[in-house]
């Protein structure tokens, strides 16, 4: 909650004669985070497949499936 408060302040002082230049360069960071993130460039039907494609039957896609690393998080989680 504070850093809310922190940030629209710092948003009344010093961008609230430039909210377009504010908007564009948000906007550029958002694209750019997106675009990077591959399972972000996903359509979003093909997406939900991908997270719930059994992972025994070859539905491995881009390492989603490791083996390990589940073994490793349910040994923390119970």
């Amino acid at each position: 909650m504070k850093l809310n408060i922190q940030v629209a302040a710092f948003r009344r002082k010093h961008l609230a004669k430039h909210g377009v230049a504010e908007a564009v360069v948000l906007a550029v960071l958002t694209a750019m985070v997106g675009y990077f993130n591959r399972f972000l460039r996903i359509d979003m039907t093909e997406m939900m497949s991908i997270l719930f494609r059994e992972c025994e039957g070859g539905g491995d896609y881009d390492n989603l499936c490791q083996y390990v690393c589940y073994v490793f998080y349910s040994v923390f989680v119970i």
